[in-house]
């Protein structure tokens, strides 16, 4: 299975895997680049890759993005052992979106099934709902952890999108969902009939003052979490200067990464993505 998905990655650059001194994480990622092979997948790693897809999304430049954000990874101190961590490269935008999902979906599935975690560095948050079907393939119920400023739930007929991808994985069938969360909602940002259809649908959702209020009442939520995904827009522009909605309002970064924190403790988590980032502060 892990050669099949082989297929649908591009290596990364060179000039980016060669730039780490020793170290660092850029030092030991097996990563696919040109001249070296696809890594094998074993059981217990994390495992990256990015989806230079963003045509459904108000966040254009997710390619450029992707570059950016491993030249700060890669450039980190390795504190984390021997956990294998591995760069799979960059899912390209298919012929239409629907063929992205199609091999998102398919190399979450695998990558879980071998027993790793999948990173996924997107792109628009619609990938979420990609990110959703590879547990429909594997025939796994799911619970899933937004943190989100907007519930993007979306009508029954709207298009699928960055902002109305909700709809899509509730509806979707068969359907694997167990439960939804949303952290870090802003009132202002959804409308009353939206928490109403929250509160019906018995999913949990905690405005921004909640989970600043008190960041480890989260934990248990995040550690429940099979699927975790983050809208980059979610945190404060003055933190987060690559926030495309320039929102002054949002998570404080160290609450952020508290929340990933959480998240990488738990022993349920299979997949989490990072979606809606701009390449630079400069766009």
């Amino acid at each position: 299975m892990v050669s099949d998905i082989a297929l649908f990655f591009e290596p990364v650059a060179l000039d980016v895997v060669e730039m780490n001194a020793e170290g660092t994480l850029g030092s030991r990622i097996q990563t696919f680049s040109d001249g070296v092979g696809f890594p094998e997948i074993e059981k217990g790693s994390v495992v990256l890759f990015g989806v230079s897809e963003d045509r459904r999304s108000d966040c254009k430049g997710s390619s450029e993005g992707l570059l950016a954000i491993r030249q700060e990874v890669y450039q980190l101190k390795d504190h984390f052992g021997k956990l294998p961590i591995l760069d799979l490269g960059n899912i390209s935008p298919g012929e239409t979106v629907e063929d992205t999902y199609y091999a998102v979906s398919n190399s979450v599935a695998a990558i879980i099934k071998q027993g790793g975690i999948a990173v996924i560095l997107g792109g628009g948050q619609d990938l979420t709902y990609a990110n959703y079907l590879a547990y429909e393939k594997l025939e796994q119920i799911v619970n899933l952890v937004c943190v989100d400023s907007r519930f993007d739930i979306g009508d029954v007929n709207d298009e699928l999108n960055a902002n109305r991808y909700l709809q899509k994985i509730i509806l979707h069938q068969p359907n694997v969902l167990f439960n939804f969360s949303n952290l870090a909602y802003q009132t202002h940002h959804v409308l009353p009939k939206e928490v109403e259809l929250m509160k019906k649908l018995y999913f949990d959702v905690y405005r921004l003052g909640e989970v600043q209020g008190n960041i480890e009442d989260v934990e248990p939520i995040v550690r429940n979490a099979d699927a975790l995904s983050i809208d980059m827009s979610s945190i404060r522009k003055s933190d987060f200067p690559a926030n495309y909605r320039e929102e002054p309002n949002g998570l404080y970064g160290e609450q952020a990464c508290a929340i990933t924190r959480y998240a990488g403790l738990s022993d349920k988590l299979s997949s989490i993505g990072l979606y809606d980032s701009l390449s630079s502060a400069d766009n």
